[in-house]
């Protein structure tokens, strides 16, 4: 979208900013304002308040009475060029209001943020601030094909509602009406305050409200001005529903300073793999787990992540001391008989190295603040409001172990500055033992403390509970795998400072409900963060539904979610069950996942996928859902309902997968639930799993697939050229996107088709190449052995063979004779 310029003026008692898409008007007068598309009057969100909370009472800008000022000047920051109008509204024996608006040269969307001015002479505890609460899209009508996406996120539910009011974490999409208009409220920035979005639908116009919260609120005192970091997003104008998702992902990605650590491994859990059987969750079977690994060959493909889980829940345990004394002192649930550490690797250096020396990624766990209460005794100000024996007041959910010692007892204060003295010392400690990522568990249930009991009489809980994974990740470094197991709540708080977050409950019963969850988030994942699924059981898989169950379980992970967790040993994987994971690593760096393209269809669960790498190539998902009888279980039920978790398992594995027909319009717009391809152009389809050609297609067509029981079918999809183009390759489902270090390159002059290959080796790497209307001649390839011949003549497919002794990139190339009838 090009730059332009932003004008502002002060007409009628109002004072305007915009740019050519989208317009801010502030009515001075009556203290609300309102967002227009420019181009569109009637997509417009009206008489928009203001307004700020503490613990009792709240202070509407739009209070009669109350003089305003305003001032605007220029911002630049990460998001680009802009203009900020600052509103200040002063009232009697209330703290000023501070309002500020930004926009930005060449952006439909709107930044708003807002805070206090405390002119009075008490302290204020901010716990709300409220920048948007109006009506959009007023006198249209909005319940035509009206649907909504919520923004949840960790284990909150995340569905399309079609009713007519949604309350969601962090961000929500609406859409309706043909041609499409959409909206997208959401959090911007996270720092001292979660955020939140609700709709209502009502006859002639949606109600939107748009705020951040917090149970413990920012104390302001007398005197101080405080306009937090936590910013909001509003975006009226944009009318495709995925643009308009991805566009708000960018900005906070942008805006929150977002680098994330990409999980192009997949990672073994110990404590799901124990539990199968092998290795031992302890530091010996993880480094045996290495060498399983090693003597599987996966590891010539991809480096492999190692997670020891480290949870003990007796009364005394790791917890507050995290260090090698601990954990050569107790043991590990569901572990071996003994300590976690065991000889001869009873420090973190000496398995951590071990597992690096093997090309592994040591990843090790925290129950984030639980206790253990000989930490606590021995230092009491560690803990919150200094005292161990202070009893949580109010819960986030229910602790399993409670009833056994420790009881709704409060954990660690994380703005102390002696305990974060202490955790400081805990990080650089891990970090030069070489520790990669922490698998933070319970991080609400022990870290969201809604009581308070800060050192820092300033925190937020928000802000103490970011403190946690922000100390971690300045500790532990860059790369930073560190995870959220985000039970209860469904914020995206700390976004920026965690690699990945969990989006079930334990779990290794693959199925599409599990999928959809972080499916359905696809604007985030791999953006501002990695969605995990939790653990993948190949070997349960295969005896339930095959190798097309096991592939789908690896091409669903790889689509649909950003991290790969193994429920198994590598032990225990069969030589085609290693070669079928060795077709979905690594993952992709690159910050975008595939769209559910048929997201607004009705179906909970998405079956078309598509991965638009540019113009002229997606990679296109197609996932067979269907089963004989009966439905996919919901998952919206409370998280922590154990009995309810275990009757849905129940019921996922009594399903039986049939065959099915996963069909998309390749040209109709993605809005439409298409592609959005050229219609005048033509296009190759190759299926990676099958190997297969599947044919080549106009744009205007209709692609229909009859899929097997469980099967999830990778396509590549290429717009015809007017010579000799790649179509697929054999080592990886992106078909070319991961494993070629330079995409092919056509030399007209010299007929020459040309690229750089990562080949693997000791196994043959194969190119699918279409000749359209040219012949091969010959081929050459710089370190390797290469080979091409003709595999489908009626079709004049091409396919290049490469071989090579050991791993290495290989630059080759095909020249072709002169086209046919030329």
């Amino acid at each position: 979208m090009p730059a332009d310029e932003i004008v502002d003026e002060q007409r009628d008692g109002c004072v305007c900013m915009g740019n050519s898409l989208v317009e801010v008007v502030f009515d001075l007068r009556a203290g609300t304002y309102r967002i227009a598309d420019r181009r569109d009057p009637a997509a417009c969100i009206r008489d928009v308040r203001y307004s700020i909370a503490d613990k009792c009472a709240r202070a509407h800008a739009a209070r009669p009475g109350a003089r305003r000022t305003w001032s605007i000047e220029p911002v630049t920051g990460p998001i680009g060029d802009g203009r900020r109008l600052t509103v200040t509204t002063t009232a009697p024996d209330t703290p000023d209001l501070v309002l500020a608006v930004e926009l930005y040269e060449g952006r439909p969307f709107v930044v708003l943020g807002g805070g206090v001015d405390n002119r009075t002479g008490c302290p204020v505890r901010l716990c709300r601030v409220h920048p948007v609460a109006g009506a959009a899209f007023q006198g249209l009508d909005v319940s035509d094909r009206f649907a909504a996406l919520d923004g949840n996120g960790g284990v909150a539910h995340t569905a399309v509602w079609r009713e007519g009011h949604l309350k969601c974490w962090n961000n929500l999409l609406v859409r309706f009406g043909s041609p499409c208009r959409c909206l997208v409220l959401g959090g911007l920035t996270y720092h001292d305050f979660e955020k939140f979005a609700e709709i209502t639908r009502r006859d002639d116009r949606i109600d939107v409200d748009l705020w951040s919260e917090d149970p413990v609120g920012r104390r302001v005192d007398p005197g101080e001005r405080y306009v937090p970091d936590d910013r909001y997003y509003v975006d009226i104008v944009t009318r495709d529903p995925f643009e308009a998702l991805e566009l708000y992902a960018r900005a906070v990605r942008s805006a929150q300073g977002i680098e994330l650590s990409t999980y192009d491994f997949p990672t073994v859990c110990l404590w799901w793999a124990g539990q199968a059987g092998e290795p031992d969750n302890d530091t010996p079977g993880a480094v045996r787990e290495m060498d399983h690994v090693r003597d599987s060959g996966f590891g010539k493909y991809c480096r492999v992540g190692i997670r020891l889980i480290p949870d003990c829940y007796e009364k005394d345990n790791f917890d507050g001391w995290w260090d090698d004394e601990h954990w050569r002192m107790h043991s590990s649930m569901f572990g071996s008989i003994g300590p976690c550490y065991k000889p001869p690797y009873e420090t973190t250096e000496k398995w951590c190295r071990a597992i690096i020396d093997r090309g592994g990624v040591p990843i090790t766990y925290m129950r984030t603040s639980a206790r253990s209460e000989d930490y606590c005794l021995a230092h009491p100000a560690h803990v919150l409001f200094n005292d161990p024996h202070q009893r949580v007041r109010h819960p986030v959910g229910p602790r399993w172990w409670e009833g056994k010692h420790d009881a709704m007892l409060v954990g660690y204060d994380f703005t102390d500055p002696d305990f974060i003295r202490h955790m400081r010392e805990v990080y650089n400690r891990l970090r030069a033992a070489g520790v990669a990522g922490i698998f933070f568990d319970y991080p609400k249930l022990t870290g969201w403390n809604a009581d308070g009991g800060f050192e820092d009489p300033r925190a937020t809980t928000a802000a103490a509970y970011r403190n946690i994974f922000a100390l971690a990740r300045e500790g532990l470094g860059q790369p930073c795998f560190c995870q959220e197991r985000n039970y209860y709540l469904g914020s995206d708080v700390t976004l920026g400072l965690v690699a990945s977050q969990r989006t079930i409950w334990d779990n290794t019963t693959f199925s599409p409900p599990i999928i959809s969850r972080a499916g359905l988030r696809w604007y985030k994942n791999r953006l501002v963060i990695h969605y995990d699924t939790d653990g993948k059981q190949i070997v349960d898989e295969a005896s339930r539904n095959g190798r097309d169950g096991v592939r789908a379980m690896l091409t669903m992970s790889y689509v649909a979610s950003g991290r790969l967790l193994l429920a198994c040993s590598f032990s225990q994987l069969t030589p085609e069950q290693v070669f079928d994971l060795s077709r979905v690593c690594p993952f992709h760096a690159a910050a975008r996942s595939a769209r559910p393209v048929d997201l607004f269809s009705g179906s909970p669960h998405p079956r078309v996928y598509d991965f638009r790498v540019d113009e002229t190539w997606h990679q296109l998902t197609f996932y067979n859902t269907a089963v004989a009888s009966g439905d996919w279980p919901d998952l919206s039920f409370d998280q922590m309902d154990f009995e309810r978790r275990q009757a849905v398992r129940r019921e996922v594995l009594a399903l039986r997968p049939v065959a099915g027909t996963v069909e998309v319009d390749l040209g109709a717009s993605a809005a439409e639930g298409g592609l959005g391809l050229d219609r005048t152009a033509r296009h190759h389809v190759y299926d990676f799993w099958n190997d297969r050609f599947v044919g080549t297609f106009a744009g205007s067509d209709r692609l229909a697939q009859d899929l097997r029981p469980a099967e999830a079918r990778m396509m590549s999809v290429h717009a015809v050229e007017d010579h000799p183009q790649f179509l697929s390759t054999n080592r990886h489902i992106m078909q070319g996107y991961v494993d070629m270090a330079r995409l092919p390159v056509w030399d007209a002059d010299r007929r020459e088709l040309s690229a750089v290959s990562n080949v693997i080796g000791g196994e043959t790497y194969k190119v699918v190449i279409a000749g359209n209307g040219y012949s091969a001649v010959s081929c050459s390839a710089e370190g390797a052995e290469g080979r091409i011949r003709p595999i489908d003549e009626a079709a004049g497919l091409l396919e290049l063979s490469l071989d090579a002794e050991e791993n290495r990139p290989v630059a080759w190339s095909v020249t072709f004779g002169p086209p046919w009838g030329r």
